[in-house]
Parts: C-alpha cells; structure tokens; sequence
C-alpha cells in the first residue's frame, strides 16, 4: 500500500465535513456525518483495493474519513465563533 492509498479518505472526509457544515440541523448534522463517512470509507477500501485482502481494512477507513470530516466541522465552527466574538 502507498501514502496515495490514504489521499481518497482524508479527501473525502474534507468534503463530507464542508458539505455537513450546510445542514441547520444538529442532529441532522451528526446523522449525515456519520453515514458519509461510512459510505466514503467503505468506498475508500473498495477504491483502494484493500477491500478485497480483507474486510479489516474498512475499521481504518471509515474512521480516518471521519476524523478528517470532524476536524473541519470544528475547526470551522470554531473559526465561525472566533470571528463572530471579535466584531
């Protein structure tokens, strides 16, 4: 496996983590953050090729998809209410 093989997932979880931060509702929010980034580390596995040495791969994606995501949604959210306190 190379380096390459880990862009898609973090990549992704980029993506998921800026188009979450579009939905209003929090627990709506928490929902889709969860699902994509089970689809996208799945997919990422399957994309990778590791999916098909073994299943185990999917318990290392799915969760670097979703630190990637939830790394934006906070960092974000906290760039948000920074700069909301400084005005």
């Amino acid at each position: 496996m190379s380096e390459i093989s880990e862009f898609f997932p973090v990549t992704a979880g980029l993506v998921i983590g800026l188009v979450v931060l579009r939905i209003a509702s929090p627990r709506i929010r928490a929902i889709a953050l969860i699902a994509l980034s089970v689809l996208a580390g799945v997919l990422a596995s399957f994309i990778s090729g590791e999916l098909f040495i073994s299943w185990d791969f999917i318990f290392f994606d799915i969760p670097l998809v979703f630190a990637a995501a939830a790394a934006v949604v906070l960092g974000v959210s906290w760039w948000r209410r920074r700069s909301a306190a400084t005005r």
